[in-house]
Formats: C-alpha cells, structure tokens, sequence
C-alpha cells in the first residue's frame, strides 16, 4: 500500500483554499476603518474657560468613538462619547495650563484611534492671569529706599504673596501678603548685604492658589547704602504756594512741593503773620509731592507755607507771602486760580504707573474735566470727571502708544465754565511699558498678531490695530468688562500686512470694555477704557 500523498500546490482544491482565505483577510481589514485628528492638531493655543470644537474625520466606522485629552502626555481624561460620523464634539477647556497638549479619538468597539500630531497649549484668560508688574527686570534699586512693587492677579482673588529671590530663584523669602487689591505696596528696601545683588527676582502669586503666580521676567540689581561717601542729606523745595498768590478763605487748595531723597513724612505748616507763628496743616509721605489744604478762614497778606521732613532737618518755606481774603475774588482773579500743578513739565512717567494729577480751581467750581493730549495740546482726550474740591486724582497711566510721547500735556477745566482752564506749563515724558518680548503682541494660531488700540482711554473712537496676511478675514468683538457683547464689527478687506480699523464708541457708557479679534482660530483679546 502506498502512502497517502499532499495536495500539490497547484491542485484546484489548495487554490481555492488560498483565494478564501485572502478574501476573509481583505474584509477583516476593510471592517476596522481609520479616524484622523483635525483639529486641534498641534501648535494652537487655547484659552481656559473657552469653548471649541474637537474635530475629525472617520472612514469605515459606524459606532460610537470616545474623545480624550492629556495634559502630561501619560494621564488621558474623557471630554466624552459621540456618533464617529457627527465629525465633532465640543470641548470647554479646562482649568489645566500646559504646553504639552493632545487629543485623542478613539473607535469604542473596535481599534481605530488617531491623536493630535503634535502638542498644543493651554493658556490662561489674560484677564485672570497673574502678572509680576514691577519690579519685572532691570530695575536698580537701593537700600533704604521706598519702592512700589507692582501685580495683577485674577479678580476674584483675596490675597497676594509677594516674595522676594536674591540668587535667581534658588531661594525665596516673604516680603509680604497682601490684599489683591489694589495691586501695590510700598516696600522699605532693608539691608540685605553688604554688596549688589543682581540676581534679584520678586514674585506674586495667589494666596492659598500657588498655581496662580508669576516671577519677574529678568533679574533686577538691589544695592546697599553707600557708606562712602555718606548719602546726600536730601533736599525739599516748595512748588506752590510759593509767593504772590491770592487765595479766597475757606477754599481748598492743593500745596506742592519736590523732595530728593527724602524718605518718611513730610510736616506741613502755615503762617499766617509772615513767620512768627506756626500752625500745622498735616503730614504725608514726602515723595507723594502734594497735599490737599484747606485754607484757613482768615484774611491777610503775610501767610506762607513750609514743607519739611519728620526729623526738620530738610524743609523749604514759600520764597516769599500770599493772601488769603474773605470777600468774593472778582472774575479775572478766578481764572487765574484754575492751574494744573503736576504734571507741570519735565516728568517722565510710564505706563502701568499710579500717579497723581492735581489741580487748584476757584471756589465756586464743583466739577473740573480732566483732559490730555499726546501732541503738545493740539488735540485733547478725557481721561475723568472729578470733584474740583479733591484738588486730585491718582491715574494709572494706559497704553497710549508704542513709543515714547515726549510731548504730553495734562489740562483741567472747570466744567460748568470750560474757559477756567489751564494746562501743563511745559510737556512731560510717557515712556511705554519695556516688551516682555520683541514681538508686537501674542500670535494666534492662523498667523493674526493683536497690535494695539489706540487712543486709550477713548472717548468717541478707537482704532485697532493688528498684523497678518493681507485678505485674512477677521471680526472684532466688543464686550463689556463681565463678557457680555455689546458690538460685533466685521474687519475691513485688509490690504496690507499691517491693518488699522477706526470704531465709533461714542454710543458705550464710560467703563472698561473688551476688544477681541477672531480670525478662525482662538480670539486675542485687549482691553481698553471709554472716558469721556
């Protein structure tokens, strides 16, 4: 008996064996389908708290797909379940801020997945950010002086750490904490060693939310007191009163002074026979430059003022007498005592800093209009409306431009009677803030670049400015300081590479607003004031 022989390879039975067992292949892998990310797939930045669309397509596949997301590249979280065929599911992004960011969609009852190709960002509301103001690097500061240390911090926060590094981060030491708002304390340097320290670096952050925090972005020097030669012994001079004014009793009037290197209180007095006698007014810290004085109710013409500092070894008095009167000062006399007493010519400020404006206005003025101009007083903006009798205001100056305004001027009028006017006898410097980086403004994902708005604060018009490929669409957004919409303008056609669009915002109540470009990725958003 011979043995039983195999099927050749080339007997019918073996080849359609073969041919059944390639088709079931072919339809096991035609079954399984694929999905691809679409969006976001590397490279965006997403704001917290916003809502976008995770997208993607699907071939093949009928059931149902789970789309995740992860923040550290191990740990996935589920954003949720949907149709593969709906395309796209919408995602509220979370409270999570990283630089490391994927989503991933995948297949329920099957294999099919697909992730983001590359990492995208999780960035924080500008407007619930928290920011290192100043000091924010390449400040010099010295021992003994009073500085004011600067923050931002989201609005519902209740507290503020602030820190202090001098060896570039290693360490850190309490300065103080803080209530959020307002965001500055004056901060006596004390002595922390016997030679300059340029690594310094301060710190902010949300008291019991120490992920809510920011570091100056580059290290600021703190230097001691130099022993040799000993320090300037400081000097005060009076700016007004200063002789030959004439002031109606019972009237507030607002005494300015200048002091270098003066630390502590400066005591106010006034005299009113010339010298002889004394009588205080008040006492406030020397650097604030002015104080409100309520002019006593009793005429003569022998009165002067002196400023000094608590220990009276530095003080100046009023070079020489003014009057006080208690009968009505006829009209030429008022107009004359409308003045702008700071700024008055040669400060510099910058922006981002509190400062104070002040004034002296005739008795009978209730409201003064406070205006400034960018352009040596050929054009004016408001920027308040305050009670004349304050003589003062403390202004935290905007963003009015990229560059230095070496010509601004400060005017104040009556506002019952605008003719009682007057402005700052020379122009002052408004240096802008120093970039945090070379580029203008924050890129969104489809190449726009947020410019700028400009003049702020606005009182009838703003213009935003902004970069990008010319014929980008684009809208601007207006919304309230709560998110609520007040305005949508389409952009015109931009023709250039760099855009500008005037808006009429005459018709807002004053107030903070919100200005957003959308562009097809993520809006940019800045802010901006209506002041009229």
């Amino acid at each position: 008996m011979q043995p039983t022989q195999p099927f050749p390879l080339s007997s019918p039975p073996v080849r359609w064996l073969v041919w059944v067992l390639l088709l079931a292949a072919v339809q096991q892998l035609s079954a399984q389908g694929t999905i691809t990310v679409t969006y976001p797939n590397g490279g965006e930045e997403l704001m917290i708290g916003t809502e976008t669309q995770v997208t993607w397509t699907a071939s093949g596949i009928t059931g149902e797909v789970e789309v995740e997301y992860t923040v550290d590249g191990a740990q996935w979280r589920s954003i949720g379940k949907t149709n593969a065929a709906q395309g796209s599911i919408e995602w509220k992004i979370p409270n999570k801020e990283s630089a490391i960011v994927r989503v991933r969609v995948s297949e329920r009852k099957g294999s099919a997945s697909d992730q983001s190709d590359g990492t995208f960002a999780i960035i924080p509301d500008p407007l619930d950010a928290t920011i290192m103001i100043a000091p924010n690097g390449g400040e010099q500061w010295t021992e003994g002086e009073t500085r004011t240390i600067q923050w931002q911090v989201p609005p519902d926060a209740v507290e503020a750490l602030i820190e202090l590094s001098t060896n570039n981060g290693a360490t850190w030491q309490t300065i103080a904490t803080q209530p959020a708002t307002p965001a500055t304390y004056s901060w006596a340097i004390p002595h922390l060693s016997d030679f300059p320290m340029a690594a310094c670096l301060m710190r902010v952050s949300v008291a019991q939310e120490p992920d809510h925090v920011d570091v100056s972005d580059a290290p600021f020097t703190i230097s001691p007191k130099q022993q040799n030669p000993p320090p300037p012994a400081g000097s005060i001079t009076v700016r007004f009163p200063n002789g030959g004014e004439r002031f109606a009793a019972d009237t507030s009037v607002v005494v300015t002074w200048q002091a270098t290197n003066v630390a502590g209180k400066a005591v106010l007095e006034y005299s009113a026979n010339g010298g002889g006698q004394w009588s205080g007014i008040g006492s406030v810290d020397a650097a604030t430059g002015a104080f409100l004085w309520r002019v006593p109710n009793n005429s003569g013409s022998q009165y002067l003022v002196r400023v000094m500092n608590e220990g009276r070894t530095v003080g100046d008095t009023s070079d020489a007498q003014f009057s006080v009167v208690t009968t009505p000062i006829t009209p030429p006399d008022t107009t004359i005592t409308t003045r702008v007493l700071t700024p008055n010519g040669g400060e510099t400020w910058r922006e981002g800093e509190v400062q104070q404006i002040a004034w002296q206005t005739p008795k009978e003025a209730t409201e003064v209009v406070v205006d400034i101009s960018t352009d040596g007083g050929n054009t004016w903006t408001q920027i308040a409306r305050q009670t004349a009798a304050t003589g003062a205001f403390q202004w935290r100056v905007p963003r009015l431009a990229d560059s230095t305004i070496s010509v601004a001027r400060i005017k104040v009028s009556v506002a019952s009677q605008p003719d009682l006017a007057d402005q700052s006898n020379g122009s002052f410097t408004i240096l802008p803030k120093p970039p945090v980086n070379p580029t203008l403004g924050v890129e969104l994902a489809d190449g726009v670049i947020v410019g700028g708005i400009f003049p702020n604060p606005a009182s009838q018009a703003i213009t935003v400015r902004w970069k990008g490929t010319a014929l980008l669409l684009a809208t601007i957004r207006i919304a309230a300081i709560d998110g609520t919409e007040v305005m949508a303008v389409p952009a015109q056609p931009q023709l250039a590479d760099v855009a500008e669009q005037s808006i009429a915002v005459g018709s807002l109540p004053n107030g903070i607003y919100i200005c957003e470009i959308h562009s097809g990725g993520q809006p940019r958003r800045m802010m901006f004031t209506v002041a009229r």
